[in-house]
C-alpha cells in the first residue's frame, strides 16, 4: 500500500487525488479510479507511482506531484516440468519453467543446469546448461531452473526426474 504523507498548507484549501503509473521509458498514465490518497498496488503492477494532489481554493487550483514511489517484484520460482518423463540415450529432453502468474514472462533471466542422480544425490553435469539435454548414459535426471528477476535469485528442481535408459 502506497501511503504518502499529505499535508495541507491551509485548511480552507478542498483537495483531491490522482496516481499516475510509469514503467521505464513510457509515458506517465492516469490509474482510472485511482483518486484516494493511498493506492494498493496490485501482484502484477511493478512500475513507478506518483500522487498528484490537486488544491482548490477560491477557484483556483494548482497541482502538486509527489515523488515517484518505486514499486518492483521479487523473482518468482519457477515450477519445472519435463518434454517427457523417461527418454533412451541420446534422446533430447527438455526443462521447462512455469510461473503462476504471467507478469515475469519474458522479463526473467532463466538459467539451466542439468544435473544427474549419483550415490547420495544429484550432482550438476558439466556444460549442461541449456533448455535441451541429451543425455550420454542412463540413470535419472533433473534440471535445476534458476531465476533471476530485477537482482533477485530463486531456484527450484522439480521432484518429478526424467528416466533415462538404453534400448
Amino acid at each position: 500500500m502506497l501511503e504518502p504523507i499529505v499535508t495541507k498548507g491551509n485548511n480552507k484549501d478542498e483537495l483531491s487525488y490522482q496516481w499516475y503509473k510509469q514503467w521505464g521509458n513510457d509515458k506517465k498514465e492516469k490509474i482510472d479510479g485511482a483518486i484516494e490518497n493511498s493506492y494498493e498496488v496490485l501482484d502484477d503492477s511493478q512500475g513507478y507511482y506518483t500522487l498528484h494532489v490537486l488544491s482548490k481554493r477560491n477557484n483556483n487550483i494548482v497541482e502538486t506531484p509527489s515523488n515517484s514511489f518505486l514499486v518492483t517484484l521479487p523473482a518468482m520460482t519457477p515450477s519445472v516440468t519435463y518434454s517427457k518423463t523417461s527418454a533412451s540415450v541420446g534422446e533430447e529432453i527438455e526443462a521447462n519453467a512455469n510461473f503462476i502468474n504471467d507478469y515475469q514472462n519474458g522479463l526473467n533471466k532463466l538459467t539451466y543446469q542439468w544435473c544427474k542422480e549419483k550415490i547420495g544425490g544429484y550432482e550438476p553435469i558439466p556444460n549442461a546448461t541449456s533448455k535441451k539435454y541429451k543425455p550420454l548414459d542412463n540413470g535419472n535426471y533433473k534440471c535445476e531452473i534458476t531465476n533471476t528477476y530485477n537482482e533477485d535469485v530463486v531456484t527450484n528442481t522439480s521432484a518429478e526426474e526424467v528416466k533415462v535408459f538404453e534400448q
